[in-house]
């Protein structure tokens, strides 16, 4: 039986009919939502996928069905055998996170016309908006990373940089979003009014949008999710007019990076962490 459920379970229960597999379907990415009813075939699922292009802003080119599919099982065997639980949107987050990762590290096609090559900048930006890339240094054995922050105009000026370290910080997750916290915390204390947050983590910037889309005015409080989640809200509750996340490469990254990892060591030496 379903360990969802308590249906009957066999592998199209699994991937569409289960009322939790239909709300991770429901979520997206498509304009219109995938019938998950038994009255369609597996093929006539993928055939609809293929004909359907990503909206904004999930930032991802390929077919998203297959990432869930895979996504949907596995978590189903981590229910089953670690009893770990995962609600709709993190099995969503998960499955498009690994379809942005896995579309990151693909060989860049070379652009055959050099007056054509892509931009790199964000074409949706405004003269107001403040562009701040964010960056964390993670490490594992004493749990302590590097927080780092980079304000920029629009004409790519460099406004304001920050750095601090923190113990205590359980993941390179975390970090990221702790990195992310600052600088909102940070640019909010410039009384910056329009923000663009980059980060290199699509992960953050992925569950940031489905996050933003959930909370209403009435519920900025984001009870209900994780300290990343609540980190990630901030700015839903801040005195931003805007606030808007992107991803970023790594390699496009690099002065953040520095920032971040530069701060670290200083701070292991001046304030060890406590390591039980």
């Amino acid at each position: 039986m379903c360990p969802r459920c308590g249906d009957l379970e066999y592998i199209s229960h699994i991937l569409f009919h289960c009322p939790f597999a239909t709300e991770v379907w429901d979520l997206g990415p498509w304009e219109y939502k995938l019938d998950t009813s038994p009255q369609t075939s597996f093929f006539d699922k993928l055939q609809y996928s293929m004909t359907q292009a990503p909206l904004p802003p999930f930032g991802f080119t390929g077919n998203a069905l297959p990432w869930i599919c895979w996504t949907l099982w596995t978590l189903r065997n981590q229910l089953m055998f670690e009893n770990r639980h995962q609600s709709a949107i993190e099995v969503f987050t998960r499955a498009l996170g690994a379809l942005k990762e896995w579309e990151s590290a693909q060989p860049i096609k070379q652009n055959p016309n050099p007056k054509s090559l892509p931009i790199t900048r964000d074409t949706v930006g405004y003269p107001l908006e403040i562009i701040c890339n964010t960056d964390a240094s993670w490490k594992g054995g004493t749990r302590s990373a590097g927080l780092a922050w980079i304000f920029t105009d629009f004409a790519s000026e460099e406004l304001y940089r920050g750095s601090s370290a923190q113990n205590f910080v359980s993941s390179p997750c975390m970090a990221e979003a702790l990195a992310i916290r600052e600088a909102l915390l940070q640019g909010a204390s410039l009384n910056y009014r329009h923000i663009c947050i980059k980060s290199d983590s699509q992960v953050l910037v992925l569950k940031y949008s489905f996050i933003r889309s959930l909370l209403s005015d009435d519920h900025r409080n984001s009870s209900g999710f994780s300290p990343i989640s609540t980190t990630l809200a901030f700015s839903s509750s801040s005195s931003f007019l805007s606030c808007r996340y992107t991803f970023i490469p790594r390699s496009l990254n690099g002065p953040a990076d520095g920032l971040a990892k530069s701060c670290l060591p200083a701070h292991l030496i001046s304030s060890p962490p406590i390591v039980t």
